[in-house]
């Protein structure tokens, strides 16, 4: 089933899936999933299908800014704002783009814990393999994410 609306004294209370009950100032409904796709029902208990509109919009540029509903015989057409973003905003799209080669590399390096088990053993104990393999797998990280 779409997503619903319930709507109470003109105003949207609820927006999701259909509950099985619900309860508000006027009645408490169970068993909708029972009238499931029965919309003369639901509606007669104040519950409508809800659309979503989205309009289309650069996300480089553009942001999601709230929505305004707009109750129809039916249904309810939840309408969603578009906005330019603000310097401060693209200031931050900006540093994380340019920094995501370090959250990505963090994410694959070794973990502290096998760098110091390789350390210790390659100065410690004389073997160096752990800690060669352990590099091997830091320089792959490096070029897979690369700064540029």
């Amino acid at each position: 089933m779409s997503k619903i609306a319930i709507v109470e004294n003109g105003k949207v209370t609820y927006r999701g899936n259909l509950p099985d009950k619900f309860q508000n100032s006027n009645m408490n409904v169970t068993g909708l999933k029972k009238i499931e796709g029965n919309w003369e029902s639901l509606n007669a208990k104040g519950i409508f299908e809800l659309i979503e509109v989205v309009p289309k919009y650069d996300q480089a540029t553009h942001k999601i800014d709230g929505f305004t509903d707009d109750i129809q015989p039916g249904e309810v057409v939840q309408t969603w704002a578009v906005r330019a973003k603000i310097q401060e905003e693209l200031d931050v799209d900006a540093e994380l783009a340019a920094t995501k080669y370090i959250r990505s590399r963090q994410a694959e390096y070794p973990s502290i814990n096998e760098l110091v088990v390789a350390l210790w053993e390659q100065i410690i104990e004389g073997r160096p393999e752990s800690a060669a393999i352990l590099q091997a797998k830091r320089e792959a990280v490096k070029i897979k994410y690369s700064k540029t």
